[in-house]
């Protein structure tokens, strides 16, 4: 049974290639249009650059894909859109502030966990002393102490 190589016919330059272009050429231009971004890769791939080795598409199939790559990474939030205005927005990343917050949450826990464990060691510790305590001779006192009556 043959399996076809991961990329299919384009050999591996597939949404994951024309996503990548897209977003350098939008990420280099600032702000653009679909058209232009398409018009420069259709030309990059008719004059033969790099990048585009082994890429059988058409102008037509080029376009198709450039157009899915910008649905693409305007879902990821790297690029916004607004009617034809193609805007460079960045990758999004995990800011300090929310890794701090993070850290010290975590380190609350870890504090609150701990004070836990120590309080029920206290707790465990008290019982098993509790519990090796012999039985107070409280009963034996009080029988002693009612068979003897007061005179008045």
């Amino acid at each position: 049974m043959d399996v076809a190589p991961r990329g299919g016919r384009t050999g591996g330059k597939g949404l994951r290639h024309f996503s990548m272009k897209v977003c350098e050429k939008v990420e280099s231009k600032g702000h653009t249009t679909y058209n232009e971004v398409a018009d420069e890769l259709v030309l990059e791939k008719k004059r033969g650059d790099p990048g585009f080795e082994g890429v059988q598409d058409d102008e037509k199939n080029i376009r198709r894909r450039v157009y899915d790559a910008i649905n693409v990474l305007m879902a990821l939030g790297i690029i916004g859109k607004d009617k034809k205005e193609i805007t460079w927005k960045g990758f999004p990343e995990l800011q300090c502030t929310a890794m701090d917050k993070l850290r010290a949450e975590r380190a609350r826990h870890v504090a609150e966990v701990e004070r836990k464990m120590a309080y029920l060691q206290v707790r465990w510790g008290l019982r098993s002393r509790h519990r090796q305590q012999p039985a107070p001779a409280a009963s034996a006192a009080h029988s002693a102490g009612s068979g003897t009556s007061a005179a008045p």
